[in-house]
């Protein structure tokens, strides 16, 4: 429009020239005809641009643009993370990025007109090629979780979890699905590693209780369609906490991992393992025979405790367990109880003398009460000082003089009454009460060591330390500081360690020893003959008693074997220098016979009972000491 202006400007102004010319000649005439000419030029330079030039220049500029668009379109495509493919109605592909070419191995141009299914597992292709029929027309949107487990297979055979999102469009050839398509492998092995996590043990890999209770649940419901019984198993393992206490939770973890890799060895697949929690684990068996079937199985399980567990530090851990059983529906019929009564079964094992299985039976119930009391009691007693020390005299045999004393726990209940040592030791050692237990012995001995000593009573006093306490690191530390605290005489104090205990670890042995030594403190071996020592170990163990085992004590007179036993470990204790001490000595004839071994010290009923400190005080004014 400008240059049709401009052209307008210029006629008018050749239009003025036409009213002053006086001839065709005169020189206003001519410029007339120059600008009327002029004029035309620009009229029609104006009206080809507008009307021609320009709209060829903004279609060329469309095009520029179109081109623009579908390159930006095509990076957009060939940089999408996802895979994308454009199939036509009839499953066509007309379009694959290269991530198409990633995911599945395909050249993009060679899969250009093949159908859809060939990115499809052979054993999918027919049900896809309906679904695809059937389902085409309809296909709006449909956004990527939308259908789970889709499978995609590769050029070399192989297949991949795959997720894929759908969108319908219209093209000048037709209606086109586009299909975007991403490997959800990573995630899926997240989602495994997660769930997992969730319902497995981290330690033993195995399941943990939740999944238990939820096999356990699934279990029941396919006993009582098929009507066929299935047996709950709870293993503890025997001292675990002993371990832990001794060896550092490090090592309690390997054992624990030890065990499970044993239990899947020995229990074929179908059976359920896992780790319930602790150091219990538990067994879950289906579709059992009868009891004889279910009793192979126990022993197969416990039959992993035979030879000891290796850990990372190459420590051989002797351990055992103790296995309880209830079954369904004989026992119970819901989780929670049949779990019940395998408890109380493997209570019973342990009580039974442990390293052993109990099926649970209608007694247990009371049983396990009793013991849970006894347990509430035991505690307490600790709390509110119920226990109190009880002194057995040791004797010379040649003189019938006594020389020293063993300090013995005592316990007599408000409620229970006089409660045995053998059981609540035992109940101590189950349930993580020794050591306290233990503490409270080398204290209390400690300090009428020390009485006695003031008031010029110059008796020895052995203390027995339980298999718990003499693995523990600061054992020495322990003495050490009661000594102090007390102000006993170190020389006059005693500590008896079992052979068994002695044997299990000589390492660990011979480093406490030496500690004990250290201090002053004498050592003695008890319940000779009942371990496994050799003469090396025991000429390399700083010992200064040995106390013959009571088993062989109750022999004499009963046959010449006992009594060649009896010789033979006194001729040994002699030569290297060790004190022989004979315990349980109830006859006359038994004292006799040790007297006539050499046998230098014995102690039992023959002579008295363990009795409080007051009353061996009476005793022995009766006495030289």
């Amino acid at each position: 429009m400008p240059m049709v202006a401009a052209a307008l400007v210029v006629s008018m102004g050749g239009g003025m020239f036409f009213m002053f010319y006086e001839d065709l000649t005169d020189t206003p005439f001519v410029l007339g005809h120059v600008y009327k000419l002029a004029a035309y030029l620009l009229i029609y330079q104006g009206l080809f641009r507008e009307s021609v030039k320009a709209p060829l220049e903004r279609l060329r500029e469309a095009h520029r643009d179109i081109e623009v668009r579908e390159k930006r379109y095509q990076q957009l495509i060939e940089t999408a993370p996802d895979g994308v493919l454009v199939t036509d109605m009839d499953g066509q592909i007309v379009m694959a990025n290269r991530n198409i070419e990633r995911l599945f191995g395909y050249p993009r141009q060679q899969l250009i007109g093949e159908p859809v299914e060939q990115l499809v597992p052979e054993r999918l292709r027919d049900r896809h090629r309906i679904q695809r029929r059937t389902q085409a027309h309809s296909i709006d949107r449909r956004t990527m979780g939308q259908v789970p487990h889709l499978r995609g297979r590769r050029k070399d055979g192989t297949e991949l979890p795959v997720d894929i999102s759908l969108n319908a469009f219209e093209d000048t050839e037709g209606r086109r699905i586009t299909a975007f398509i991403r490997d959800v492998t990573d995630r899926q092995q997240r989602e495994a590693r997660i769930q997992h996590q969730a319902t497995h043990d981290s330690l033993t890999e195995l399941p943990n209780r939740w999944l238990l209770n939820d096999r356990l649940t699934q279990g029941i419901a396919q006993a009582e369609h098929h009507a066929y019984p299935i047996a709950v198993m709870l293993l503890d393992l025997d001292n675990f906490k002993m371990i832990n206490d001794t060896f550092g939770h490090h090592e309690g973890d390997q054992l624990l991992k030890a065990v499970a890799t044993r239990l899947r060895g020995a229990l074929d697949q179908e059976a359920t393992i896992g780790r319930f929690g602790g150091d219990e684990f538990m067994i879950l068996l289906a579709n059992v025979k009868d009891e004889q079937a279910i009793g192979e199985a126990a022993r197969r399980i416990l039959g992993i405790f035979d030879s000891p567990f290796q850990t990372e530090h190459a420590r051989n851990l002797t351990a055992t367990g103790s296995l309880g059983i209830a079954l369904f529906p004989r026992d119970a019929r819901d989780e929670r109880t049949l779990l019940r009564y395998a408890d109380m079964a493997m209570y019973e094992a342990k009580h039974s003398g442990r390293n052993t299985y109990a099926f649970f039976s209608e007694h247990l119930d009371a049983q396990v009460h009793e013991e849970q009391r006894l347990q509430q009691q035991l505690q307490l007693a600790l709390e509110q000082d119920g226990f109190e020390l009880h002194y057995q005299p040791l004797l010379e045999v040649e003189s019938n003089r006594t020389i020293g004393v063993e300090a013995l726990a005592r316990w007599t209940d408000p409620e229970l009454g006089a409660v045995s040592p053998t059981r609540f030791i035992a109940s101590a050692e189950a349930n993580g009460l020794m050591l306290p237990l233990g503490d409270w012995v080398i204290r209390t001995a400690c300090a009428q060591l020390a009485q006695w000593t003031q008031v010029g009573l110059h008796l020895r006093v052995a203390i027995n330390i339980s298999a718990m306490q003499f693995r523990q690191h600061d054992l020495v530390d322990r003495l050490s500081a009661a000594l102090e605290a007390t102000g006993a005489p170190a020389e006059r104090l005693e500590i008896e360690v079992t052979e068994t205990v002695a044997m299990a670890d000589v390492a660990l042995t011979l480093d406490q020893l030496r500690g004990l030594k250290a201090l002053g403190i004498r050592v003695s071996l008890d319940d000779f003959g009942t371990g496994y020592s050799s003469l090396a170990y025991l000429k390399s163990l700083p010992i200064d008693k040995l106390k013959i085992d009571r088993s062989f004590i109750a022999g004499i007179g009963q046959g010449e074997e006992s009594e060649m036993i009896l010789r033979s470990i006194v001729h040994l204790g002699h030569s290297l220098g060790l004190t022989l001490v004979a315990e349980g000595v109830e006859t006359t004839a038994q004292r006799d016979f040790l007297r006539t071994i050499g046998c230098d010290v014995y102690q039992g009923w023959l002579h008295s009972r363990a009795m409080p400190p007051a009353n061996l005080v009476d005793c022995l004014k009766t006495q030289t000491v």
